[in-house]
C-alpha cells in the first residue's frame, strides 16, 4: 500500500527543490534534468543536487565551490609561432609536440623551458620560446651532487623526518652490528 507521501515523483522539470532534495537520485539522473535546464554538470553529486535544487525553485543556481585554478587558458588548437603563452601555461604534450616540430626531436622541458613557460607574462609568443631554447642550449647542465650516505649529508638535508629516519635506520643498523662483533663469542655445547 503505497501513498504519494512515499512514493518517489518523476523527475521532472516541474519537481519543486525541496521534493529533489527530498528523494534519492541517481547522478546520471540528476545530469540528464541539469542539461534541461542548462545548468553545469561537473562536479560532485551533492553539488549538482544543490544546483538542480536552487533552479527548481526559480533562483540563480550556486557557484561552485571548487576555486578557479591558478592556471586559466591553457594553449591548444592550431599553435603558431606567433601564438602568445597566457600566464599559468602548463608545459603540456600539446605545446611539447609543437615545440619538437619545431626545434627537433631533442626537444625536452628542460629547467630553463619550464622556468621560461611559467614565468609568461600574456606578452611572450611560442617563437619567443623557440629562442630562448636556442639560445640556453649552451648553457652547462645542472649536475646534481650525489648523495654520499654519510651522517652529515642526512644532517644537513632540509626534508627532516625523511632523512632521520634513514639515518636513525643507519644508525641502529651500525650499532647492532657492532654489538654483534664485540659480543662473546660462546662454545658450542655451553
Amino acid at each position: 500500500m503505497s501513498d504519494a507521501r512515499t512514493q518517489r515523483p518523476d523527475l521532472a522539470p516541474t519537481l519543486a527543490g525541496a521534493e529533489l532534495l527530498r528523494w534519492y537520485w541517481l547522478k546520471s539522473e540528476l545530469i540528464s534534468l541539469a542539461r534541461l535546464f542548462d545548468v553545469a554538470t561537473s562536479g560532485s553529486k551533492e553539488e549538482l543536487t544543490t544546483r538542480l535544487a536552487a533552479v527548481l525553485d526559480g533562483h540563480a543556481p550556486p557557484q561552485s565551490s571548487r576555486a578557479a585554478g591558478p592556471l586559466g587558458d591553457q594553449l591548444s588548437g592550431d599553435l603558431s609561432a606567433s601564438t602568445v603563452i597566457p600566464p599559468g601555461q602548463r608545459s603540456s604534450q600539446e605545446l611539447r609536440g609543437w615545440f619538437r616540430a619545431h626545434v627537433g626531436p631533442s626537444f625536452r622541458f628542460d629547467r630553463h623551458m619550464r622556468d621560461f613557460i611559467q614565468s609568461a607574462d600574456g606578452m611572450t609568443t611560442l617563437g619567443d620560446a623557440v629562442q630562448h631554447w636556442e639560445s640556453t642550449r649552451n648553457e652547462p647542465v645542472t649536475v646534481i651532487d650525489p648523495q654520499d650516505g654519510g651522517d652529515d649529508a642526512y644532517a644537513s638535508s632540509p626534508s627532516g623526518m625523511a632523512s632521520t629516519r634513514v639515518l636513525m635506520r643507519r644508525t641502529t643498523s651500525a650499532n647492532a652490528a657492532d654489538t654483534r662483533r664485540r659480543s662473546p663469542r660462546r662454545p658450542a655445547g655451553a
